[in-house]
């Protein structure tokens, strides 16, 4: 029976690090850099037509002109209140920077996340006429020119050009409206467009008007590669956040890296996201699609946004309302209904991205986590004193675990006489170590018990530090940041597979506690692959943690001293301990 109750250790260790190396992968080592070629549409121009992928046609780009007004004053291109600042570009009137300010933190120094990373000619709610994909814009139609004219009034930002088509003479009027309000997130965009003559607006004979889209980059570095951990799209369909990454079959199956979806039913609006911060696009009520494009991801450069179905009129009015801010129900919960000056929002549902990732557990644990800090005033310290109180409650299952491991230890000598006396008897077998262990009074499952009741645990820690944003910045003895990896030294290479770039210090402490503490462990079985897969764990933890925050290594190595402590005292009392129980 010794040999079957290793075997089912075995097993029992195979499922759960194949749970935690999956839970853990998906969520974080999946953001490798995707080098897919870039699949930008091709132009095949002529003298009469510009062919668009799909066989759409457009008029020749020779045949439009923008109709030029002087500029009469020169104003203010930058907006900025407490918790939000803009800058735009007349280009395009797009949004070349937009930063997020974590004045939600009441720290004493304010920082700034720009949440574009764009330049003049490539920014944030960029608009294009008919299709996102089929990229015209007022320069493609213009050949070169895309220069808005602009005026500021109080809080409004008004962007206007106009668009000559020579061939027909019909001028279309293009304006852009951003309107914000003092010391809020929020700001609405309104895109209003028309022609001189009652004609459907109609660029590509897609069936869209147009198409709007934030980007380039949701955040990231310049020079970092997109990272599906973080940087994704999501959009709300009934009251469930669905992601699209750039591995989603629905990009794939487009060949292009490129894909829509109808907004439809209870599909509200669009979020493009990194590790703390969104921007959430709040269409109005008409027709639109959500649109994706990671045709540059090689670039990091990408695309979210929404387009228009084509109307039979000839003016057209859109209105977005945009969040630009952090990912925290505490400040999302007050744009689910919000209504101040002309702004009016209703069951939004914007702090559905604020979700919990493990049967809000981990937002329970917050509570007492910000309470230690508030008395210690350092994260790093309120991790350890937090890990301790876990620990403790813990302990009297963790003591019943360690001690029963030590009678399974003490058990092996009559465990080896009954496996050659039963040998050729299984069932005879399986029945007299029961009886075995009965009559010593031993749990076979209660040494597995408290690891299995640490994993909710530690899943729920994970998703609590990964998030948190008060981590973001704060310092603990050597380590710098702990929402970062500690890392002391940066290698100019990167290790394939592993994705190890640095040395970091607290994953080979950890490692080497959780190796340490497996050498006080009592020796349970004589099964090779138990104990293999016993030794090969503290190898597989140190590779799912090593780029991980270090508030959740410096948790998981506190718990792992811990741990060992316990152990050693077991070890040192165990005749006592044993005779006792």
């Amino acid at each position: 029976m010794e040999k079957n109750s290793g075997s089912n250790t075995f097993m029992f260790m195979m499922v759960l690090a194949v749970v935690l190396i999956g839970f853990l992968w998906v969520s974080y080592f999946t953001t490798k850099d995707k080098n897919i070629s870039t699949n930008t549409t091709n132009f095949e121009a002529n003298q009469n037509n510009v062919k668009i992928n799909n066989n759409v046609t457009l008029n020749t780009i020779q045949d439009f002109e923008l109709v030029e007004e002087a500029q009469t004053e020169q104003y203010d291109l930058v907006y900025e209140n407490k918790n939000i600042k803009i800058e735009f570009s007349p280009y395009d009137a797009i949004i070349k920077n937009a930063w997020a300010k974590d004045t939600f933190m009441k720290r004493k120094e304010v920082k700034m996340y720009d949440l574009v990373l764009g330049d003049e000619n490539n920014g944030a709610l960029r608009l294009k006429f008919g299709s996102w994909e089929n990229d015209i814009t007022i320069s493609t139609l213009t050949g070169g020119k895309n220069l808005f004219n602009y005026k500021r009034e109080g809080d409004k930002f008004i962007f206007t050009c106009k668009l000559k088509k020579k061939s027909e003479d019909l001028v279309y009027t293009i304006i852009k409206t951003y309107q914000f309000i003092d010391d809020e997130n929020l700001f609405k965009l309104t895109v209003d467009i028309s022609n001189s003559k009652n004609i459907p607006i109609n660029f590509d004979n897609s069936g869209i008007s147009f198409s709007i889209a934030w980007g380039p980059r949701l955040g990231v570095d310049k020079d970092k590669p997109y990272n599906n951990r973080y940087d994704m799209f999501t959009y709300l369909k009934n009251s469930e956040l669905k992601k699209v990454l750039i591995n989603d079959k629905m990009i794939k199956d487009s060949k292009i890296n490129f894909a829509t979806k109808t907004k439809e039913g209870n599909e509200y609006w669009l979020s493009c996201n990194n590790h703390y911060f969104t921007t959430i696009i709040y269409p109005d009520n008409q027709n639109y699609k959500f649109l994706f494009d990671y045709r540059k991801s090689s670039n990091n450069t990408y695309y979210g946004g929404l387009s228009r179905d084509t109307i039979d009129k000839s003016v057209l009015k859109s209105e977005f309302y945009v969040y630009v801010g952090p990912k925290l129900g505490s400040v999302l919960n007050k744009y689910n209904n919000f209504e101040k000056e002309n702004f009016s929002l209703k069951e939004t549902k914007f702090s559905a991205i604020d979700a919990s990732t493990f049967f809000y557990i981990d937002k329970l644990l917050t509570y007492p986590l910000n309470w230690i800090f508030l008395l210690v005033k350092n994260y790093g310290i309120a991790i350890i004193i937090f890990t301790i109180l876990i620990k403790l409650l813990m302990s009297p299952l963790t003591h019943q675990s360690m001690v029963s491991q030590e009678k399974m230890s003490k058990l092996q000598p009559k465990m080896k006489v009954l496996q050659e006396k039963y040998k050729d008897k299984p069932e005879v077998l399986n029945r007299e170590t029961m009886n075995l262990y009965k009559k010593e009074g031993i749990n076979p499952l209660s040494g597995c018990l408290p690891l299995v009741l640490q994993m909710p645990i530690l899943f729920a820690m994970y998703g609590l530090i990964d998030n948190m944003f008060q981590l973001k910045g704060e310092s603990f003895l050597w380590i710098n940041d702990l929402a970062l990896p500690d890392s002391v030294l940066f290698f100019p290479f990167t290790l394939p597979f592993v994705n190890i770039n640095s040395l970091n210090i607290l994953p080979i402490i950890m490692t080497g506690v959780s190796v340490l503490s497996t050498m006080f462990m009592p020796d349970t079985s004589s099964n090779k692959q138990a104990k293999i897969m016993m030794w090969s764990m503290p190898l597989v933890f140190f590779f799912l943690f090593y780029n991980v925050s270090s508030g959740l290594v410096l948790y998981w190595t506190v718990m792992n001293i811990l741990n060992l402590v316990q152990q050693i005292y077991i070890n040192y009392f165990r005749k006592k301990i044993v005779k006792k129980a």
